[in-house]
Formats: C-alpha cells, structure tokens, sequence
C-alpha cells in the first residue's frame, strides 16, 4: 500500500508540474510558506501541550492517528499564523530602518 501511495504523490507532483501552475504560485501553498518558520517553531510545542492536556482519553472514540493529526496541525497552523501576523509580519516590515545595505569592497588595483 505505502509504494501505490507513494506512486500516486510523484504522479500529482509530475502532473501538475508538467500541466498545471508551478506549486509554489497556488496561494495556499504561498501562505503555508509564508508561517512555515512558525510551523517549525510550534509543532513539537503544540504536541507537548496536547499530550499534557491527555488528548488519549478521546483515543477510545476517534482513532488516535487522526486525533492527533488533526488537532496537531489546527494547533500549529493556528498558534504559526497568530505568530506571523503579531511577530515576524511587523518584525519585517522594520526592515527599512535597520540602515544601508553594506556593499563588499572592490579590489584595489594594484600598481
């Protein structure tokens, strides 16, 4: 099953490469980019509190791959977005008053 699944994820990754619009200009792979640092930097946090506020005990009535998928990646992407629009969005935007850009040097000639 895992080689049919893994078949079925290059034929999509070759298709829309060869016909549809690059992956990278679809706006809701533009926006995961955009909080992915975030989402680097919460995950294993979101899954820490999760286990600390005993998500098991639903174990017995949703299958625990798909509790924890499911609210892992609500957590992360949640707490990640939170984290562009009130962190790394207005960190950015100070860009312009960190100073001029420094250029590297050009060689002397010599002589």
């Amino acid at each position: 099953m895992r080689h049919y699944l893994y078949a079925a994820i290059a034929f999509c990754v070759l298709a829309a490469a060869l016909t549809g619009p690059r992956p990278l200009e679809v706006a809701p792979l533009q926006a995961l980019g955009r909080i992915s640092y975030g989402i680097y930097l919460y995950h294993l946090t979101v899954l820490g509190l999760l286990g600390k506020w005993d998500l098991a005990q639903l174990e017995d009535h949703v299958h625990p791959y798909i509790l924890w998928s499911t609210f892992a990646i609500a957590g992360t992407l949640l707490l990640a977005t939170a984290s562009w629009f009130a962190v790394e969005r207005p960190a950015l935007s100070l860009r312009g008053y960190a100073g001029p850009r420094l250029r590297p040097r050009e060689p002397r000639p010599s002589g």
